[in-house]
Parts: structure tokens; sequence; C-alpha cells
């Protein structure tokens, strides 16, 4: 393969890929020679000639079929054993679901019995871009990654890592070329993927790509990984684990920091805000003159969370389904400081 097989999955797939390509090639080749030598051999002459009629060659026949189906028999075999070395592949007696559906307890035990992981993260297909939730690292606590911006995966190198994926919309697709196979995310299933990426002793990166069409910016959906050497990953995640779950404090908001992810990042697939790049079209109110609207997210007057303020509306954008059942806002899973960063924006759109 052209791409590079970092891990041994990706190395098992690309081993395989290679034999059927080439083999491909050396079939084209024959086929295709036969079919020249053939036009050549039997041309036709002179306009009087005429070709011999022949209604039938049993062993030619028999050939053409059995013969391919004989190959395709090879590549069925080489492939079942190659899907039975890849990483938690299970096996007839322990079969390992690697999609199944949310709530199958069972098949969920079954994963996580398949292989003993160092770092499982949460992951959340959204319209575009991957939510990262790190569900804890060796005691150093949880913390999630989502402002829609394109947040880069972090993960330690030489360790084994499992992404206990979903969807909250449409159906995604998580590939990196360099880890191996890819993996359908599908609404209402859980998807996994482990990889294990061999230390360098520096930061290495890899960049994949949603494999299946999920929408306008389906194109910008990348997969972004940094790989960094135990003790270099062990202090980013000590900090990030430390910046994320601050507590809210508004006399240090950002307005100019919150604009940046407001227009840049997912938020712009919904709202429109005039002069900015924000300019959705899914929200039913545009945000232009956001903190002159009567009320939040067109609750009644009467409810006490409806008035616009900086609690308020901190509390929206951290759980908005807590504010207002039902609602088509979907949970970006914000930090405390992108939360305050937003509100303190917000509120300047008069």
């Amino acid at each position: 393969m052209l791409l590079p097989q970092i891990t041994q999955d990706a190395r098992l797939i690309g081993e395989l890929y290679n034999f059927i390509y080439i083999f491909s090639i050396l079939t084209f080749l024959l086929v295709e020679g036969l079919l020249v030598w053939s036009a050549v051999r039997y041309r036709r002459r002179l306009a009087t000639d005429s070709p011999v009629q022949v209604h039938g060659n049993n062993l030619a026949e028999l050939t053409w079929t059995v013969l391919p189906a004989l190959l395709i028999a090879v590549i069925f075999v080489m492939t079942v054993n190659t899907m039975s070395q890849l990483t938690a592949s299970g096996s007839l007696t322990n079969p390992i679901s690697h999609v199944h559906a949310i709530g199958d307890r069972e098949a969920q035990s079954r994963v996580e019995r398949a292989q003993k992981v160092d770092l499982v993260v949460e992951v959340t297909g959204k319209q575009w871009f991957w939510a990262y939730d790190y569900t804890d690292y060796d005691g150093l606590g949880a913390f999630g990654l989502s402002t829609g911006v394109g947040e880069d995966l972090v993960v330690p190198a030489g360790k084994n890592i499992r992404l206990d994926m979903a969807s909250d919309n449409v159906i995604h697709a998580w590939w990196v070329p360099a880890f191996g196979g890819m993996r359908y995310v599908n609404p209402g299933d859980r998807s996994y993927v482990w990889f294990n990426v061999p230390d360098t002793g520096k930061a290495q990166e890899f960049l994949g790509q949603c494999n299946v069409f999920c929408g306008k910016d389906h194109a910008l959906m990348l997969s972004k990984v940094k790989v960094l050497p135990e003790l270099e990953f062990r202090q980013w995640y000590s900090a990030t684990a430390v910046a994320r779950n601050l507590p809210p404090d508004f006399t240090k908001a950002d307005p100019v920091r919150g604009k940046e992810i407001l227009t840049g990042g997912v938020c712009a697939s919904c709202h429109q805000i005039a002069g900015t790049k924000a300019q959705g079209k899914v929200a039913p109110r545009e945000l232009t003159q956001f903190a002159t609207y009567p009320t939040l997210a067109q609750l009644p007057a009467s409810d006490p969370r409806a008035a616009i303020n900086q609690e308020n509306l901190y509390a929206w954008l951290k759980n908005p389904a807590g504010v207002k059942p039902g609602t088509a806002m979907p949970n970006n899973k914000l930090s405390n400081r992108d939360a305050v960063d937003l509100v303190a924006y917000l509120l300047t759109l008069k």
C-alpha cells in the first residue's frame, strides 16, 4: 500500500491488500494478453474469409469457471485468516461485536473483555467533527474535547487504545488509514476501534477522514490523531484535565475567543450572525441581535430560566436538553472555559 502502515492491524490489512492487488494486475495482464493474442491470431485476413464456427469447448468452459472459483476461494480463506488476527477479533465461541446496538450489555461486556486497554476514549460523531471524551487515564481524571473546531485526538504511544464511538445525528465512518480498517459509526449503535501506535520517542501525527457522506460539510470532518511519548502525554493529559474542568469564572471571559469558537466551529453550521462566517440556516432565529431577545431558547417568559443572563445562558450551552427538553440543540460537551467565552460573546450581540 502507498499509505504508511503503523499498527499491527494496518500491516495485516496491507499485506492482504498487496497480495490481492498484485494478483489482480497479473490476472488483468493474462486476460488482456489472451484477448489481444486472440484478436491478432484469428483476425480476418481476406474479405472472403469466414471464421470457423465453434459451438462449445468443454475444457475451456470448465477452466474459466473452476479456476476463478478456486482463486476467489483462496482470497476468501486469506481474508478470514487476516480477520482472525486483527485486534479483538474474537472467535466462533466468543464473538466480539465491533458494532452493536447501544444498550446491548452482553455485547459490550464481550468488548470490554476482548483486550486489556490502557485508555478508553468515547467518540461522538457530530456534524461535522468528532467529539472526544476521555474517561480517565491512570487516575488523572476525566474531561471532554469538543468545541467543533477540529481538536486532535491525543493518545500515548505504545499503549492499547480503544475508541467507543457513537453518532448523535447521521451515519459517519472513522478511518485513519495508517491504523488499519474503517469502522461505521451509526446512530443507535456503539462502534469500536482498537489500536496501538509504536513509540518512536517523538510526537507523531496521523490524518484520517470521515469515509461516509454525512452532509454539506462532510469534507471538513477530519480525524486528526496526535501520538505522544508516555511522559509527554501524561503532562498534556494532566494539564488539559485541569484546564477543562476549571469552575466557570465570568470575570476572565474572553468574548473574542468566544466569537472564534462560534463562527469557526460547528455552531456556524446551524446559526447565523450577520457579517460573520456563521451563516447557518437551521436554527429558528438569527443571533445577530441575540442579547436583545425577550427570552432564551423561546422559553415562556414565566420560566425563571428564560431570562438572558450569564447563568442561564451558561446552563443552556452546557446542557440544552436539561433547560428545554426536546430541543434540537445538541449538547456539544463544551468545556467550562469555552462555555464562559461563548456566553461573553453572545451577550455582546445587540
